[in-house]
């Protein structure tokens, strides 16, 4: 398990990969650190990739943000 890392709302973190991968992702609200409310597992290639997590409802999701659409 790696660095566990404290984000408050609208920020973000950014990790330079030189190479494919997959890595776990778990979210933990910090009044309780024994059980994640959120799990979900990052995948790159070769490009960059975003993730968003959100919460919503009592519900947190981990989502890909897809790339803005490249102008002709």
């Amino acid at each position: 398990m790696g660095k566990r890392i404290k984000l408050l709302p609208g920020e973000s973190v950014r990790e330079n990969q030189t190479k494919a991968g997959t890595k776990m992702l778990f979210v933990f609200d910090p009044p309780n650190t024994k059980t994640p409310i959120a799990k979900g597992k990052l995948e790159w290639k070769s490009d960059d990739v975003t993730y968003s997590i959100q919460t919503e409802k009592n519900t947190t999701n981990i989502a890909a943000v897809p790339p803005p659409a490249k102008k002709p």
